[in-house]
C-alpha cells in the first residue's frame, strides 16, 4: 500500500488549495504505511496520525468554506454536510480507537474517498466564480 498517494501530480491552479492537497497526500501516505507496519510504535503512530488529520481537516474545511462563500456560496451548505460526514468517520474511529481498535484499512479507505473527491478529481464547481 505504501506509495499509492505518492506520486500524483495534481494543479487547481489555485496555489494555496494545492498546497493544501499536498500535506493531505503526505498524510495519507503515512495511513498507506500503517497496516504493514507492526513495530511496537504502530499504535503510537495511528493515534498521532488521526490526531494530526483531526486538525488538518478542521483547517482544510473552513480554507474551502472561506473560498465558497467568495465564490459559490450556494454550494456551502453542501460542503458542510460533506464535512460533517467526514468529521463522523474520523471522529468513529477515533472511539475505535480510544478502545484499542485500530483500524488501519477504515481510516486508508477515509483518506482514499477524500483523495479522490479532493485530489484526484477535484471539483471545480467549487472554485467557480459567482
Amino acid at each position: 500500500m505504501k506509495g499509492e498517494f505518492s506520486g500524483l501530480s495534481f494543479n487547481s491552479d489555485h496555489a494555496d488549495l494545492d498546497v493544501q492537497h499536498k500535506k493531505l497526500l503526505a498524510l495519507c501516505e503515512r495511513a498507506a504505511e500503517l497496516p504493514e507496519d507492526d513495530t511496537a510504535s504502530s499504535s503510537e503512530k495511528f493515534h498521532i496520525l488521526l490526531n494530526d488529520l483531526a486538525i488538518y481537516a478542521r483547517a482544510y474545511f473552513s480554507a474551502e468554506e472561506e473560498r465558497l462563500r467568495q465564490t459559490n456560496p450556494l454550494l456551502l451548505a453542501e460542503h458542510q454536510e460533506e464535512y460533517i460526514s467526514y468529521e463522523q468517520q474520523l471522529t468513529d474511529l477515533l472511539m475505535a480507537a480510544s478502545r484499542g481498535i485500530l483500524d488501519r484499512i477504515g481510516l486508508l479507505q477515509l483518506l482514499t474517498a477524500w483523495r479522490d473527491s479532493r485530489v484526484a478529481r477535484p471539483s471545480v464547481r467549487y472554485w467557480s466564480p459567482k
